[in-house]
C-alpha cells in the first residue's frame, strides 16, 4: 500500500465497501459493556480512595482509579475483542459463528489469550492518561 487513501480503495475493490465496515458490530459489543465498566469502576474507585475528603480529589487516587478503570474495561471487553479481531482479520462469519467456532475449536480460554499483557498495558497507559 501507498498510504491510508491507497489502503482504503484497495479494500474497497477487492472485497467491496461492506469489508471495511467489518468487525463494527463486535467493536461495539467490545466498546458497550467496556465502557460502562470504566466508568463505574473510575467512580467507585475515586470514592473509595477520597471517602473522607471528597470534595479534594488528588492526582494520585484519579491516576490509580483511572487504571482500576482500564483493567475493568478489558475484563469485561476483551473476548468480544478477540472476536472482532478474527473477524477483521479475514474469518467469514457473525459474531456468534466466530465465537462458537474458537469455543468449539480451541476452548474457553481462547478468549483470554494475551489478556494479562493487555491489563498490564492498560493499567499503565490508563494510570499516566488520567494523572496530573
Amino acid at each position: 500500500y501507498h498510504g491510508t487513501f491507497d489502503c482504503l480503495m484497495r479494500t474497497i475493490h477487492e472485497d467491496g465497501l461492506r469489508s471495511v465496515f467489518r468487525g463494527l458490530s463486535s467493536t461495539l459489543i467490545r466498546e458497550i459493556p467496556g465502557s460502562a465498566t470504566y466508568f463505574i469502576m473510575y467512580e467507585v474507585g475515586v470514592r473509595a480512595m477520597c471517602r473522607d475528603h471528597p470534595d479534594q480529589r488528588g492526582s494520585i487516587p484519579i491516576m490509580l482509579a483511572g487504571s482500576l478503570g482500564g483493567a475493568g474495561y478489558w475484563l469485561a471487553g476483551y473476548p468480544a475483542d478477540v472476536i472482532k479481531s478474527r473477524q477483521q482479520t479475514g474469518h467469514p462469519g457473525s459474531f456468534m459463528r466466530i465465537a462458537n467456532v474458537i469455543y468449539r475449536h480451541e476452548g474457553l480460554a481462547a478468549f483470554f489469550k494475551g489478556l494479562s499483557l493487555t491489563l498490564f498495558r492498560a493499567g499503565n497507559i490508563t494510570l499516566l492518561c488520567r494523572g496530573p
